[in-house]
């Protein structure tokens, strides 16, 4: 079942960059690239790092906090792990994030780590 939701109006993503939003209480990262708008789950699956902090260069988004890296497009870690990403889809100017089945109640917040680390 679909669940798409307005995130954006595409004319606040600028393409070649990336905005955190909430869709149905969770945490997305869109990036707008030449090829299209992708959404990829905000914190990490490593440690729930905060990847709207990280890194984006040659089609790969970096964590921040341990370096994995992640295709912004499928998700797919060059180390053989997953982010999660969501279906996307642009109608009157609006990003819209199928981002599932609205929650029950919100995810716990990512962790904060000192900047030391």
């Amino acid at each position: 079942m679909e669940h798409f939701q307005a995130a954006l109006a595409l004319s606040e993503l600028p393409q070649g960059k990336s905005r955190k939003v909430t869709v149905n209480y969770q945490d997305v990262v869109l990036f707008h690239l030449e090829d299209g708008v992708f959404a990829i789950a905000a914190a990490c699956p490593h440690q729930r790092g905060p990847l709207d902090k990280g890194t984006y260069a040659n089609g790969l988004l970096t964590c921040p906090w341990h370096n994995w890296q992640f295709d912004v497009r499928t998700g797919v870690s060059p180390g053989g792990s997953r982010a999660r990403t969501f279906p996307v889809r642009i109608e009157a100017g609006q990003i819209l994030v199928d981002a599932g089945a609205p929650l029950a109640k919100p995810p716990p917040p990512p962790i904060e780590l000192p900047e030391d680390m």
